[in-house]
């Protein structure tokens, strides 16, 4: 059944977002503060507006930026758009469902999110609106594929409700959905992040101490990428409480540690490694 989604905040990820919903038939209109972006996406033919009805949409999907500054997480932006949204909520009649589709830190959907949109509109989650929190898992340069064909799917919620529309909105993308309280899923995107950037920072420092013993670390990284169970088991390692084990993996980092040291080498994660292990055991 088609549905009229708003966009509030239309760049990168709001505009895979709605793009790939229009692509699925969805009634879709782009809002964004910056004119520019609004002027580009109705070029492309797409709806937008400098201001919005809540009342003429049965979703809001919030894809706001939330930059960091001196090291925090910025949330002006993102407080900014909620607090609209929640005025804009205050009139409406209808059961209006909003998605947090912007990264914020584990807790923000319970404890930010909905008191103000229950400060700014007066009315009581659940009772008279729903919110949920949707992560994006989309690469910058290929955002509009990834959003029509998607690995994985997560949303953070507790009313069936949610569930239930974000069910139909999901479903014909024909992946795997999984729902979860919103602290998990909030939490899951950030250590997505932080995955990827320990696994890039990782073989980059392996590439440093290879150049520094002239071995070829683009010809080692490629084989490791094949012979290594972290890297082709998605069910290995992930388990957490208990520290590594076995007869391999002890002996062998602690043996190239002491190589590396030798050689005056860093090998910064090695030893954050070892220590998060013994730390664990």
């Amino acid at each position: 059944m088609e549905k009229d989604i708003l966009i509030i905040g239309s760049g990168v990820v709001g505009s895979a977002t709605g793009k790939g919903f229009v692509t699925k038939g969805h009634r879709v209109v782009f809002y964004d503060t910056d004119r520019d972006v609004l002027n580009k996406l109705s070029k492309e033919g797409l709806r937008v507006c400098e201001d919005y009805d809540l009342g003429n949409f049965d979703v809001s999907m919030v894809c706001v930026s939330t930059p960091v500054a001196d090291g925090s997480i910025d949330l002006s932006f993102f407080d900014d758009a909620i607090e609209k949204l929640g005025t804009k909520l205050a009139v409406v009649s209808s059961h209006h469902l909003v998605v947090v589709r912007s990264t914020v830190l584990p807790g923000t959907t319970e404890e930010r999110v909905i008191p103000m949109l229950e400060r700014c509109s007066g009315k009581k989650v659940r009772d008279d609106f729903d919110a949920c929190f949707n992560p994006e898992f989309l690469r910058e340069s290929r955002a509009g594929e990834d959003f029509i064909h998607p690995w994985v799917i997560a949303i953070g919620t507790y009313d069936q409700a949610s569930v239930m529309m974000l069910d139909s909105l999901y479903r014909p993308f024909e992946a795997e959905i999984i729902y979860d309280g919103t602290r998990v899923i909030e939490m899951a995107k950030y250590v997505h992040n932080l995955f990827n950037a320990t696994k890039i920072s990782f073989f980059n420092e392996i590439y440093t101490v290879c150049q520094s013993l002239g071995i070829d670390g683009d010809a080692v990284s490629s084989l490791v990428a094949k012979s290594a169970e972290g890297l082709w088991n998605p069910e290995y390692g992930i388990k957490g409480g208990s520290p590594y084990g076995g007869t391999c993996l002890p002996k062998d980092t602690r043996a190239f540690r002491g190589f590396a040291r030798q050689h005056n080498l860093n090998h910064i994660l090695l030893d954050a490694v070892i220590r998060v292990n013994e730390e664990m055991g």
